[in-house]
């Protein structure tokens, strides 16, 4: 049933990687998640489409890093609404264990950061 999600999600999230992948931090903190939870290899797309299907907190970050984009694709697969990113500077790689009722205001995050 897992598979079958993700294969239809993977025609939704075409263009929300299309637009993220550039994004160098966003590299980081995908790299970092899928060493993390262990994400199949399947490519760079379907593994992004993994994560953003199976894990909300990898969903916050994705949409923090596009900025007021998200509001135009956040509806596609809904965030952790519990979880707060309130800094600007953050370096890739940011893994989040746990970001229920959790709230991220720094002035500045550096890279490879695991919030629990």
């Amino acid at each position: 049933m897992h598979r079958l999600l993700h294969i239809i999600h993977s025609f939704f999230y075409l263009p929300l990687y299309l637009f993220v992948r550039k994004n160098m931090l966003f590299q980081k903190d995908m790299m970092r998640w899928s060493e993390w939870k262990e994400a199949p290899y399947l490519g760079r797309y379907m593994q992004f489409v993994f994560l953003m299907t199976e894990y909300k907190e990898f969903r916050n970050i994705c949409y923090f890093r596009m900025g007021k984009l998200q509001y135009f694709v956040r509806w596609m697969c809904p965030p952790l609404d519990s979880l707060y990113i309130r800094t600007k500077d953050i370096g890739g790689g940011l893994l989040i264990q746990h970001g229920f009722a959790t709230i991220i205001h720094a002035e500045k995050i550096g890279n490879n950061c695991k919030i629990f």
